[in-house]
């Protein structure tokens, strides 16, 4: 079987990848289950980071045709609405007399079942985490090159070889929260438990209600197991409970299989276009060579691409 070899040069792929950071973009919102939820509404860019072509190596089979290396990405956070919900369980005061008839006997003033919670969320609030500081994101990773079969952009019907970035490792530090964050989920756990029961809602029946459930703050400190350090405690929720490296990390992927393409051939490939007839020649045919397959490897820091005719 025949075929050509082409180069790509380092500077060439940066370039792609400098245009990948200055036009990506992603976005995502999602909450977790159950009767405490912790949630998060997000909008990022990314900025900075380094890239380099590393050959193959023989000891290391995950990137036996080398590998292109991005370093210390930097995550900008455009939005990022932390919120936490909880549902509490129906609660009712029972049904009293409050000032009793000591002359007559019955009651004067007969104090009425008072019943709250059991609504979905009961309680709720969220906090802006996006200002410059509040969380420090980061990842680096790894991508070798993969080959996929694809489509023009300006054409669906002309198909295409495409070598995209594939995944080979990717080494996320996205949530290093700042301490100055603890005051500010201090303050918004504080407002969640002073606003749990109405304006409205008698003295005598909240503190009643509050003995039955053993403190309202209490019951949220022990349903978002909280504890100790909210640093901490935020920084679990974020990396593990919502996985938000996860999340970037598949917006990631889906944009460099379906976006970032490193090196495109039209199958089969024109090597001579038609031409028109005139006075000294006929018309000739357009002359297209069927392409069989393309790979790529990287060698001595350079993207080498082989096409198989």
């Amino acid at each position: 079987m025949n075929s050509v070899t082409l180069a790509l040069s380092e500077d060439v792929i940066k370039t792609a990848f400098k245009a990948f950071v200055a036009t990506f973009k992603f976005k995502n919102a999602d909450m977790t289950g159950g009767s405490a939820r912790v949630g998060y509404d997000f909008a990022g860019h990314l900025l900075g980071g380094s890239l380099e072509l590393v050959d193959p190596d023989a000891h290391m089979p995950w990137h036996q045709d080398g590998f292109i290396n991005l370093k210390r990405l930097q995550v900008v956070w455009d939005r990022f609405m932390f919120t936490l919900e909880l549902d509490l369980p129906r609660t009712c005061t029972p049904s009293f007399c409050l000032i009793p008839d000591l002359i007559h006997g019955g009651c004067l003033v007969w104090a009425e079942q008072k019943c709250l919670f059991g609504g979905h969320p009961d309680l709720h609030g969220s906090i802006d985490l996006s200002p410059n500081g509040l969380i420090h994101s980061a990842f680096s990773a790894g991508f070798g090159p993969m080959t996929v079969r694809g489509h023009a952009k300006d054409n669906p019907n002309q198909p295409e070889w495409h070598i995209v970035p594939n995944f080979v490792y990717i080494d996320p530090q996205l949530i290093d929260v700042a301490d100055t964050v603890k005051g500010l989920l201090d303050a918004l756990i504080k407002n969640i438990i002073d606003n749990a029961y109405p304006k409205d809602f008698p003295k005598w029946a909240r503190d009643l209600i509050d003995a039955i459930l053993g403190g309202i703050a209490n019951v949220v400190y022990w349903m978002l197991r909280i504890g100790p350090d909210l640093r901490v405690w935020l920084e679990t929720q974020l990396r593990t409970s919502l996985n938000i490296a996860g999340v970037i990390g598949q917006s990631l992927q889906g944009y460099f299989r379906d976006d970032l393409v490193l090196f495109r051939l039209d199958d089969p490939h024109t090597i001579m276009p038609d031409v028109a007839a005139d006075h000294n020649q006929p018309a000739l045919p357009c002359v297209r060579l069927p392409i069989a397959g393309i790979s790529g490897t990287v060698v001595n820091r350079e993207l080498v691409v082989n096409i198989q005719l």
